[in-house]
């Protein structure tokens, strides 16, 4: 077997993307409690963390450590996003939650790679079924994401927004 030190640094990445993600995700429960988007949510937050420990303990099979100072860097990565200008000054606006809601599905997206390389190329040693469970899951999540933020881009866009089918 090769050495792993890149697929180690890789999986630390990812982690600390875990992290952030995880972060933002309640952030966004908390924030929409009460409401569909809430509901939605509070799933996916629990689905976020179980994909966090899946990760963790494929890293244990490459003999990754967590990095605390990645993982402090994702923790804080989430943090700094708040900050990002959004047409009012003091308050979040309806543009807060869509800019939120396409950096979740990039996070997610992101996870979702990295299961099909793993896949592709260590299939026997992080197990292939697992990986596909771990795809097909990613695959729902941004599904579900995409519709959330389909109806969040109602509010600051003024009108309906449609999935147009490509040429």
């Amino acid at each position: 077997m090769p050495d792993d030190k890149y697929l180690r640094i890789h999986l630390n990445d990812h982690l600390a993307g875990a992290v952030g993600g995880l972060e933002l995700a309640k952030r966004i429960q908390a924030a929409t409690e009460g409401t569909e988007l809430g509901a939605f949510m509070r799933g996916l937050v629990a689905e976020l963390a179980e994909d966090r420990r899946s990760l963790r303990e494929l890293m244990a099979l490459a003999g990754a450590e967590p990095d605390r100072l990645k993982m402090a860097g994702g923790w804080v990565g989430e943090k700094i996003g708040r900050l990002k200008l959004n047409g009012e000054l003091r308050s979040p606006s309806p543009l807060s939650r869509v800019v939120e809601l396409e950096g979740l599905s990039l996070a997610i997206e992101g996870k979702r790679l990295l299961w099909v390389v793993l896949l592709d190329v260590q299939p026997e040693r992080f197990g292939a079924a697992r990986l596909r469970e771990l795809i097909t899951r990613a695959e729902r999540q941004r599904a579900g994401i995409e519709a959330q933020l389909r109806a969040a881009a109602r509010e600051p866009f003024g009108m309906a927004v449609t999935l147009r089918e490509a040429p």
